[in-house]
């Protein structure tokens, strides 16, 4: 977390562990040098400054070991941060979130949708899954992740193809370890973050061809004057966002040269946040998100009556997100921003999270309750049964945990 300017530790990062049964473990993640474990108890618990984190975790396998719980009984932990599916990211602006209640989306442009449920295969190892990408026609990649007895992150990367009834492991680059994707295209082309031998930043790479056999990598090249990079998101095209040292860089699909994103001097990358398919960039900056498109810069106009506001994502021109009442409750409503000067509220919608092609939103009527979906504004409501969901695609499928056993699982929707 970035604490507010009269906060004395505002460059700090920190963890947030609520009261519950007492000690977890947590694994810090740092920019230029090896990751450590750590247990902490109900509290807050300041790590180190934002230039030297990259981002905790909570280690649930051995949080088990230290008190015994089961792991399907996570406690409502809150932590300060940027939340990427399990990712507790500690770069800058607060988001207050619960692991129980982490959200994606459903699908389906009519009045109402049924919807199928078909668990996803498990993985060929164990350890925690996190599901990050989809093709939107079965496809689908991300790690499994455990930590072994001395604390270190064991991960693999693992992509699940149609059909096929497990996830299979695939090989990190040569030299790279702990291959780590972030996100996946319609051509199944993966974008991931790797580590070297001693923990490091191993740079961005892409990964093509993985659904249909070995598949191939390609580094994408760090700019000059940058330390460390590590990815955001891929489109349809292969144009890759990212973050670093140095700022927001743009990879363009057809391998040209990276792009850093040049800003005003009054303005600093917060986060980047999507990338569309035409090449615009989501970002979120130090007075909100803004579009950067071809050396343009566009701000989102803000809801009128709310403050906060944040953009979520965008898909086709169109962009989801939240911002806050301007009262002291905390009080979120979904947005859907028709164009940059253009937003409107999205009904019955306190966190509109996400966007398919077809204008399918995904989110949630309330900080804390389970998924649903909207057609641009109009509410179609909740998907049974879920107890958090993660991805929407373009095929209208969604993928998330059950509400029984956490178990990943793709609904299908049929509408009418």
């Amino acid at each position: 977390m970035l604490g507010s300017v009269s906060d004395p530790a505002r460059d700090m990062a920190y963890y947030n562990h609520c009261a519950w049964r007492g000690k977890i473990m947590i694994r810090i993640e740092k920019h230029d040098r090896p990751g450590q474990g750590l247990c902490v108890e109900p509290s807050r618990h300041y790590l180190d400054p934002l230039s030297v984190i990259r981002y905790a975790w909570c280690n649930w396998s051995l949080t088990r070991r230290v008190d015994g719980s089961s792991t399907r009984s996570q406690p409502p932990l809150r932590v300060w941060g940027i939340v990427m599916w399990g990712k507790f990211v500690v770069r800058a602006a607060v988001v207050t979130t619960a692991l129980s209640s982490l959200v994606s989306g459903t699908s389906a442009a009519a009045q109402s949708c049924t919807w199928k449920a078909t668990p996803l295969p498990t993985a060929e190892v164990g350890g925690y899954v996190q599901v990050v990408g989809a093709t939107g026609t079965g496809n689908y990649s991300g790690t499994t992740r455990w930590a072994d007895p001395s604390g270190s992150l064991v991960l693999h990367m693992v992509l699940w193809n149609r059909g096929e009834p497990v996830g299979r492991v695939h090989a990190p680059p040569p030299g790279r370890f702990r291959p780590s994707p972030v996100d996946e295209n319609q051509r199944g082309t993966i974008l991931l973050d790797t580590q070297t031998a001693d923990g490091m930043n191993g740079g961005v790479f892409t990964y093509s061809g993985g659904h249909e056999g070995r598949g191939t990598y390609r580094q994408l090249p760090t700019p000059a004057g940058f330390t460390y990079v590590w990815p955001e998101a891929i489109n349809n095209r292969g144009d890759a966002i990212g973050r670093g040292s140095g700022g927001a860089v743009l990879w363009p699909g057809d391998g040209g040269a990276p792009v850093v994103i040049s800003l005003p001097p009054d303005k600093h990358v917060v986060q980047v946040v999507d990338l569309d398919d035409d090449g615009t960039v989501l970002l979120y900056l130090n007075d909100g998100p803004h579009l950067w498109r071809a050396g343009t810069l566009t701000q989102l106009a803000q809801p009128a009556g709310y403050r906060f506001p944040w953009a979520e994502a965008i898909r086709g021109g169109k962009i989801v997100g939240h911002a806050r009442t301007t009262d002291e409750q905390a009080t979120y409503q979904g947005f859907f921003w028709q164009a940059p000067d253009k937003v409107v509220p999205i009904q019955d919608n306190a966190l509109g999270e996400g966007i398919n092609e077809n204008g399918l939103v995904i989110g949630r009527a309330s900080v804390y309750s389970p998924g649903g979906v909207w057609f641009g504004t109009h509410p179609l409501g909740e998907i049974p049964d879920n107890s958090s969901l993660r991805l929407i695609s373009d095929d209208n499928s969604v993928l998330g945990t059950s509400s029984a056993g956490d178990n990943n699982t793709v609904w299908h929707p049929t509408c009418g």
